[in-house]
């Protein structure tokens, strides 16, 4: 069965086609592109527009799926022979084609993994004083992690504040409710983020500081004499 083919489940009703085109085209622009080619497939397979299985071909195309964007190229160039485009279109299929009797004979010549090397049993060594070091280091490390989380949280928020911005100025009442469902969602994950974020910085903080005072009181513990160090 053709990547068309088995897109089509069900027949897209015509006064969602429009809606789904707009997705399709937000998919492709985000470069979710398999994505939009399953909307498009959907669409087409419902709807046999040229335009559609053109855009289908771009979006296969721009996925990696070389033998289904040519399937979709082959459909425009049927329904819409005499396009203006109908030339370039066509000698597009033919370096697809091309690329793709390539990467089956690369595949072809791809030799087969050798097997593994036998299992050996590693030496166990003390890791000594590098463990410490790692100890020591695991504090901060929690505290860069929760600014990583606190940073992302930010960002998060900053894009769902410029989405809800988008649906306010949205004329299309079904995008707008769209880009407003995705400001919620987006907040949403801004503030979980943030919040963990902060708390891990908090809880790594906490932690670096009170070693770092344990580690204080024991050097002034050591007393130094002319036979060495005393504990």
């Amino acid at each position: 069965m053709s990547a068309l083919g088995a897109a089509a489940q069900e027949p897209v009703a015509e006064e969602d086609a429009a809606a789904q085109f707009e997705l399709a085209e937000q998919y492709y622009r985000d470069g979710r592109y398999e994505e939009a080619a399953e909307v498009l497939a959907r669409l087409a397979e419902s709807i046999p527009d040229p335009v559609l299985f053109y855009n289908l071909g771009r979006a296969y195309e721009s996925a990696g799926q070389l033998q289904p964007a040519v399937q979709a190229y082959e459909r425009y160039l049927t329904l819409a022979p005499d396009a203006k485009d109908a030339d370039a279109v066509a000698a597009r299929v033919g370096r697809l084609r091309e690329r793709v009797a390539e990467a089956a004979e690369e595949d072809a010549r791809t030799p087969e993994p050798a097997p593994p090397p036998p299992v050996v049993s590693p030496e166990v060594v003390d890791p000594g004083p590098a463990r410490s070091r790692a100890a020591t280091a695991a504090p901060w490390v929690l505290v860069g992690v929760g600014g990583g989380g606190v940073v992302a949280g930010i960002a998060l928020v900053v894009s769902a504040s410029s989405r809800h911005a988008d649906a306010r100025a949205e004329r299309v009442q079904a995008r707008a409710a769209d880009l407003d469902a995705q400001s919620r969602r987006l907040a949403l994950a801004g503030n979980i983020a943030f919040a963990a974020g902060g708390t891990l910085a908090l809880a790594g903080l906490t932690w670096g500081l009170v070693r770092l005072r344990r580690d204080q009181r024991r050097r002034r513990d050591i007393a130094w004499s002319p036979r060495g160090v005393h504990f």
